[in-house]
């Protein structure tokens, strides 16, 4: 009788193992892992899935219980078998379609509250679907960086691409280096477009991908490729996960490696006051670096013009993306008509951002020329009579242009000039005269 006990004990024992084995194969017998339950708690996921009131007998309770309710389960809400998590299998667990709300094959999304969990924590999730099924046994393909910086004198670059998980047998996976929407490197002129198949052998756990760069002479600032894992490659059991892309940065190596300094395009500008455009175009360089996104200020200011009369105050912000070296502005200038002299404001620079500076001088004038005359007919019409009237007194105005130039090239006698010069003097004498008298009721009155 106790050899029969110990023959069945041992037996127990056997059938145990073989049913805990069995249980584990499937994914039961494990808690989630704690970054997968945190997902659920801190996206609100228990507010319909705990407690006495489960939705769809789906207890997301805590860790234990959220794999128990989830691995190889059928959806409470499905008619054709459709399963909650398929280890291995993203697209068609239900948890997947309910947490993006994409092609959900029965109840609603998840959270209950209609805010999608952010995309880290999907991926959370995604990879943890991923990992319970072959990839547990042959592997996950995963990028090690999601962005990386290398320099254009650099003859190649390379990623690592890793396999996590498990490492049993040869796996495969094809992989593409090239340039996708919204990137900026060129194929033949900055990288080399690389394709082609990363082969793991048994216990492998990581390969490269090597891409060459190529180095140009032109300052093109920071470009941007990509490394992808292709989707539905991975052979020998194993599977993708994430990251499985990569942006590669390449950094330029000439001159042009700073943000730069801002200059006005001219020391000084005029323009004249009926000008056919109404505007004056003015134009700041970026030089000595071109790097980054960079902005400056710019504004006016009144001198001898006036804002409102002469031109129109102006102020703003340039923005300058990276490799952009000038860009332009406007300033309206207004025509009146009233005869003055050339006017000019002044236009200054102020408060670069993004790491550029300010040349000197940061601030210059803008000359504004006036197109408003005098009529000096009246005058040449003097200047006749007084040719003809020289003439009548019989001096030497028979010499005299006056009558024909309008005023302008009148020879004059020497009785003139010694006239002009008594003038003169008189009126020094009286000037002096009228000072001293003001001076002295100065006195007086204090």
């Amino acid at each position: 009788m106790l050899y029969l006990m110990q023959v069945l004990k041992k037996r127990l024992i056997i059938i145990s193992s073989i049913g805990f084995l069995m249980i584990s194969c499937n994914g039961f017998a494990f808690a989630l892992p704690d970054n997968v339950q945190d997902v659920f708690v801190r996206n609100n996921c228990l507010d319909c899935h705990a407690g006495a009131n489960l939705s769809g007998n789906l207890a997301l309770d805590n860790a234990t219980v959220s794999e128990v309710s989830l691995v190889n389960i059928v959806a409470n809400c499905s008619n054709s078998g459709d399963i909650l998590v398929e280890p291995g299998d993203v697209n068609v667990s239900v948890l997947h379609q309910k947490l993006t709300n994409v092609n959900v094959v029965c109840g609603g999304m998840m959270p209950p509250n209609g805010n999608l969990i952010s995309s880290a924590d999907l991926a959370i999730i995604d990879n943890w679907i991923i990992s319970i099924g072959p990839a547990q046994q042959f592997g996950l393909f995963t990028l090690q960086d999601t962005s990386v910086d290398v320099d254009e004198d650099q003859p190649n670059f390379s990623i690592t691409v890793n396999r996590e998980l498990g490492t049993q047998g040869v796996v495969t996976v094809d992989f593409v280096a090239s340039r996708i929407v919204g990137d900026t490197a060129e194929n033949g002129t900055d990288f080399t477009e690389t394709s082609g198949t990363l082969t793991f052998a048994d216990t492998e756990t990581s390969q490269q991908i090597t891409v060459p760069l190529l180095d140009d002479v032109v300052f093109e600032g920071t470009e941007v490729f990509t490394i992808q894992l292709i989707a539905g490659t991975a052979m020998g059991g194993a599977v993708i996960g994430e990251p499985n892309q990569a942006k590669v940065n390449i950094i330029d190596n000439e001159l042009d490696v700073n943000p730069g300094t801002f200059l006005f395009s001219r020391v000084s500008y005029d323009v004249d006051e009926n000008v056919a455009s109404g505007t004056i175009e003015i134009m700041i360089l970026r030089t000595f670096g071109a790097t980054g996104e960079v902005s400056v200020n710019y504004s006016t200011s009144d001198s001898g013009a006036i804002s409102g009369s002469d031109y129109q105050a102006t102020s703003g912000t340039l923005v300058f993306p990276e490799g952009n070296k000038n860009a332009t502005f406007t300033i309206s200038i207004l025509d009146d008509a009233i005869d003055e002299e050339s006017e000019f404001f002044s236009l200054s620079l102020s408060q670069p951002a993004g790491g550029a500076q300010i040349g000197a001088p940061s601030s210059v004038q803008i000359f504004i020329n006036d197109d408003d005359t005098t009529d000096d007919g009246g005058g040449g019409a003097s200047g006749g009579d007084g040719g003809s009237d020289g003439g009548d007194d019989g001096s030497s105005g028979s010499t005299d242009n006056s009558g024909d130039s309008g005023g302008v090239d009148i020879i004059a006698t020497e009785d003139a000039e010694f006239e002009t010069a008594g003038s003169f003097n008189y009126s020094l004498f009286l000037l002096i005269g009228l000072l001293t008298v003001i001076r002295r009721l100065q006195k007086i009155s204090r």
